[in-house]
């Protein structure tokens, strides 16, 4: 990450200390004019409010002037257009405010972004002339990458990739707890049988329902039937 400091938070720092210098140097300023108008025993005390108020102030508008003062080096995000702004030209990597994705530098120059859609949950993900792997920002699968060699990017990125299972898997209706109408048309939608069809179904139990269907889909089943006091069960298919 590069150590570039934004312009932004500098401008509020000097913002912060004008306004800490300020409200007391004015509210010490006013009470000092008061002691010293009105005299009395108190005088001495009302001279240091009023000088101390005096000082407040200066430093006060010290502290704004220092605020307009700031420079700003704009950098424009590839990815969400947002201007960011910074004390001096970023030579590394920094953070976009607009959509914390991270803008690509390298030697001060930002690098070319491109946008690929994940072949598993069809979010669009970004990357840049410098990376040798992507994972997707959704489902975190590693969606293969084109690098500058022509070659496909990997590296290490597989180690952290989500891997998808390629195994066929059997979804196996073990036993109904209690039938509900329910229950009755969910089976119904979900195997495209009607209602005789399904009631048989159930008095078979256990009796498979899919064979050979991925892993992901038997899940999505599994999950759709959960609470409909049913037990189903996901096994390997035989060979």
């Amino acid at each position: 990450m590069s150590s570039a400091k934004r312009s932004s938070d500098i401008q509020e720092i000097h913002a912060h200390k004008a306004m800490a210098f300020g409200i007391p140097g004015v509210i010490a300023l006013i009470l000092g004019g008061i002691g010293i108008k009105y005299g009395g025993a108190m005088i001495g005390l009302a001279i240091v409010l009023a000088v101390a108020g005096v000082v407040g102030v200066i430093m006060s508008i010290v502290s704004m002037s220092k605020v307009k003062k700031v420079t700003s080096f704009d950098i424009t995000c590839p990815i969400c257009q947002a201007r960011n702004g910074f004390t001096e030209k970023p030579m590394e990597d920094v953070r976009c405010t607009g959509c914390g994705r991270l803008v690509p530098i390298q030697d001060g120059r930002i690098l070319k972004v491109f946008q690929v859609q994940c072949g598993f949950c069809q979010e669009l993900n970004w990357y840049n002339e410098r990376s040798v792997g992507l994972i997707c920002e959704n489902c975190d699968r590693e969606i293969p990458i084109s690098t500058a060699d022509g070659g496909q990017g990997h590296a290490a990125m597989g180690a952290y990739a989500a891997h998808v299972d390629t195994e066929k898997y059997d979804l196996v209706l073990l036993g109904v707890q209690r039938s509900s109408e329910e229950l009755i048309s969910a089976l119904q939608k979900i195997m495209s049988l009607n209602r005789n069809q399904v009631k048989q179904m159930m008095e078979a139990a256990p009796v498979t329902m899919f064979t050979g269907i991925p892993k992901m889909k038997a899940e999505a089943i599994q999950g759709q039937l959960r609470g409909h006091h049913v037990t189903v069960e996901i096994r390997p298919s035989q060979k």
